[in-house]
């Protein structure tokens, strides 16, 4: 499943994705810091740049300044909403 999402935060507001299998990050406006789980660290991304994250944990972005972001996050469907070859 993949959701596409405005995020408005104030500075120091933060917002976690824990169900993420991969999450692109545009900065539109202000500043973010995205920490990753084990595999990316953190990071800064400005406005007018972009990340994308092979997640692999939960991912965590804190504005260092007000902010404005598009977030796409695509995580794994929910087991029991999952189609399999009985319930087509």
């Amino acid at each position: 499943m993949t959701t596409k999402q405005e995020l408005r935060l104030k500075r120091f507001q933060t917002k976690g994705f824990e169900d993420a299998r991969s999450i692109s990050i545009y900065c539109t406006e202000g500043s973010l810091w995205v920490t990753a789980g084990n595999s990316l660290g953190d990071r800064v991304v400005y406005a007018g740049k972009e990340i994308h994250i092979i997640a692999s944990g939960k991912v965590v972005v804190e504005a260092l300044a007000d902010s404005v972001s598009f977030v796409t996050v695509m995580a794994d469907m929910p087991q029991s909403h999952a189609k399999t070859a009985d319930n087509n």
